[in-house]
């Protein structure tokens, strides 16, 4: 079985994850490339992140939020008596 069809069969099993990180394992030069063992954590461990950030996002867009905001848009000034620190 060559790298295409295991991506291939990766998306089909939705690991997306899985194949995104695959992918870009193999584009790396040869002296890059991490050992098998490294390169299986890296795999499981992509997908692990990449599931948590699709099951974040969908809590999100499922929350339907008013606003689209984030700490770092916080306006802190002495006329909203909020100080960076707090």
């Amino acid at each position: 079985m060559n790298n295409l069809n295991t991506v291939q069969l990766m998306r089909s099993l939705k690991l997306t994850g899985m194949a995104d990180c695959f992918e870009a394992i193999q584009d790396l030069p040869i002296h890059q490339k991490p050992t098998m063992d490294v390169m299986i954590a890296q795999i499981i461990d992509a997908e692990y992140l990449y599931r948590q950030h699709r099951k974040t996002k969908n809590a999100i867009y499922h929350a339907k939020f008013r606003y689209q905001a984030s700490l770092n848009d916080l306006i802190c000034n002495d006329l909203r008596n909020l100080t960076r620190k707090q």
